[in-house]
């Protein structure tokens, strides 16, 4: 089974829950009313009407800031369709005019400590125990969710 055909069947399904900001930073879960949804580690960008409504690098105050106020847009939006690139960047299509951009930049980099970052993002499908994850080297990795 291919990224695609995992990914699939959430097209048609409502967000059910959207969160980025405060103490995560711009990390960004995308849940969907389906029991599937998305962590975002690396950078993305949330359009509403082609305007942009914020980015990864926007201000993640806790309550008020950018993210949270734009991400939280997204809920009870219904996924039509997505694209995904050559390098796994991903394209996710929403009605209601939405779209969500997501930008594979996470790439042999190193913490402070040394460690590595090795995910740009997941898709989960908890109740099949299945993580799809797009690795820091451009790889598919497909896995157990627990």
């Amino acid at each position: 089974m291919n990224i695609e055909e995992i990914i699939q069947p959430t097209i048609n399904s409502k967000v059910i829950s959207s969160m980025s900001g405060g103490c995560v930073g711009s990390l960004w879960l995308i849940d969907f009313e389906i029991n599937t949804h998305f962590y975002i580690y690396c950078a993305w960008r949330i359009e509403h009407n082609n305007q942009v409504l914020a980015s990864s690098n926007d201000d993640s105050t806790p309550v008020t800031g950018r993210l949270i106020t734009s991400v939280k847009e997204l809920e009870g939006s219904k996924l039509l369709s997505f694209y995904l690139t050559e390098q796994y960047d991903l394209t996710l299509n929403f009605d209601n005019n939405y779209c969500v951009k997501i930008f594979c930049d996470v790439s042999y980099s190193a913490t402070e400590n040394g460690g590595t970052y090795d995910t740009n993002w997941d898709f989960c499908i908890p109740e099949n125990d299945l993580v799809v994850s797009i690795s820091n080297h451009f790889k598919v990795k497909i896995g157990k969710y627990e």
